[in-house]
This record gives C-alpha cells, sequence and structure tokens, in this order.
C-alpha cells in the first residue's frame, strides 16, 4: 500500500514524519485514497507515528523558525512576500489557507497544514506550556545506558500496550457516544417543545386577558409571578443543601483526639510525623498545633 500511494504523499506534502502524524481521514481522502479499508488501514499505521507538536513561540529568525517546522526550503518564499523580520512576520497571524497559496505560493497540502498551525502556534507560552516544554526536552536528552535485553524487552511491551493507540471501534466509547447524543438531541426537541408551548400559552392569556381575571389582575402577570416565585424558592432550597452539603464535608474532614481535649488547627504546610496511632498528621492538608 505504501508502494501504491507514496508518490501521493510525496505530491501532497506528506513526505516525512512530522507531517504525516498529523494526517486525518479527511487528508488521505483528498490525496487519492478511496475506500474505507485503506483509509483505516493506514490511519492504524499513522496513529503509531511520534506527533510532532510545535511548542508556542515568538518566532525571531525566519530560517530558524522555518527550520523548526520542517519548512525551510520555502524561505526565499517568504521573502519575496517582504515577510523577513519577526516585526513584518506578525502578518502571519492574518494568514488563512488562500493566504498562504496566493502569498506564498505554497500549495502542497501538507505543507498548508503545517504552516497553519505553525501560525496558530506564533504566541507567548502559558507557564503551563514552558514547563511542558521543559519536561519534553529533558525527556528527549536522556539517554538509558547500559540498558539489559530484559529492560528493553519490559519498555518495548509497555509502549505497545499503553502508549501506540489503539482501535475504539470495538469499545463501548462509540456506543456511549451515540447514547449521548441520543440522549442530547431528545432533551433539545423536549425544551424546544417546551417553549413553544409556553409561548402559545402567554400570548393567548395576553389576547384573552380582558375576559380572564385573577385576583383582579391580569393572568399573564400572575403566572409569571407563580414561575418566578417558585424558581426562587428552588434557589433558596438547593443554596441551603448546598451549604449544609459543605458543612458535613467540613466536619468529615476536620481532625479530633479525644487525648488533646479540643479539634486541631488547620494548616496549609506539610509536617512529616511517623506517629501511627495518629496517621492524620501526614495528610499534606492538616499539621498539628
Amino acid at each position: 500500500m505504501i508502494d501504491k500511494y507514496g508518490e501521493k504523499f510525496i505530491e501532497n506534502g506528506f513526505e516525512n514524519e512530522m507531517f504525516i502524524s498529523s494526517m486525518t481521514d479527511k487528508d488521505l481522502g483528498k490525496i487519492g485514497v478511496k475506500t474505507d479499508g485503506e483509509k483505516l488501514t493506514l490511519l492504524l499505521k499513522i496513529r503509531t507515528l511520534p506527533e510532532f507538536k510545535i511548542a508556542p513561540e515568538i518566532p525571531i529568525d525566519l530560517s530558524d523558525w522555518l527550520d523548526k517546522i520542517g519548512l525551510e526550503q520555502y524561505k526565499e518564499n517568504f521573502m519575496n512576500a517582504s515577510i523577513k523580520s519577526t516585526e513584518v512576520m506578525e502578518a502571519l497571524k492574518s494568514f488563512g489557507k488562500k493566504d498562504i497559496i496566493n502569498q506564498l505560493n505554497i500549495v502542497k497540502r501538507g505543507h498548508v497544514k503545517r504552516l497553519l498551525y505553525a501560525i496558530e502556534q506564533m504566541r507567548q507560552p502559558t507557564k503551563r506550556e514552558e514547563n511542558i516544554e521543559k519536561a519534553r526536552t529533558a525527556l528527549l536528552e536522556t539517554r538509558i545506558e547500559n540498558c539489559s535485553d530484559q529492560l528493553q524487552t519490559f519498555w518495548t511491551h509497555l509502549i505497545e500496550l499503553c502508549l501506540v493507540p489503539q482501535s475504539s471501534a470495538f469499545g463501548s466509547e462509540n456506543t456511549l457516544k451515540e447514547k449521548l447524543s441520543e440522549l442530547r438531541n431528545t432533551w433539545l426537541v423536549i425544551f424546544a417543545l417546551s417553549n413553544i408551548l409556553w409561548l402559545i400559552l402567554i400570548f393567548t392569556l395576553a389576547a384573552q386577558g380582558h375576559l380572564l381575571s385573577v385576583f383582579g389582575g391580569n393572568p399573564v402577570g400572575f403566572i409569571v409571578l407563580v414561575l418566578f416565585g417558585f424558581i426562587l424558592i428552588m434557589q433558596f432550597l438547593a443554596m441551603f443543601v448546598h451549604r449544609f452539603s459543605t458543612l458535613k464535608h467540613f466536619l468529615a474532614r476536620a481532625p479530633y483526639f479525644r487525648s488533646s481535649g479540643k479539634n486541631v488547627i488547620y494548616s496549609l504546610r506539610t509536617v512529616p510525623f511517623e506517629d501511627t496511632e495518629h496517621s492524620v498528621y501526614n495528610n499534606p492538608v492538616f499539621s498539628p498545633p
């Protein structure tokens, strides 16, 4: 199958793992893979490839940025479009697919898709993203030396068992999604019909209000008053139940020792304590006074 579609992959800009790992069912269809069986076979192989993600960052140098995203061959295209410095690269944030094709003359589907993703990541990274990138870099730099055959077999089996994505077609995930979709659609219909009936009732009462009277007033006002009064009462009761539940959780978590004669003081610092009789001291949330 690789021989059959190899040229198609290259022609459409999916010539290496960096681009192939992000391919979807739609991408395979666009490059000429027709049958569902071939698409599924290729997707299963694609899922075993390492995912090449682009870390969020503000590019400083055009050449370095293009090299990181694997599109260094298009440097001249950027230069011809007068996109050379970091300040001018800000214009890329407004680029869409048509802009990339027309202004940068990049037409291969895989390269356009990669560039769109890289442009999306042109931003200041969050603190969490910085920590993730540091951890990823440290893991890539780590090497296991003098690894035994038994350890290598263990890690290989673990990767195949836990890290290689498996097909969910025979699992319960699809069934659960279908049931949740049915539940959502059912309740959407119920809410829509309820609102329609409510509007019909309101307009009918408003039109015939002079024939009906509730406590000497318009029936529409009375219904609205009853409805919102009911909602306020329910909100008050729900708030009361929530507060009572919070109080129960607070009391359940509060450590108390008969020998001390009083409750301990809460603290957010960790105090190591090896008394097995009072093992609650090992909880990082509490510490003794």
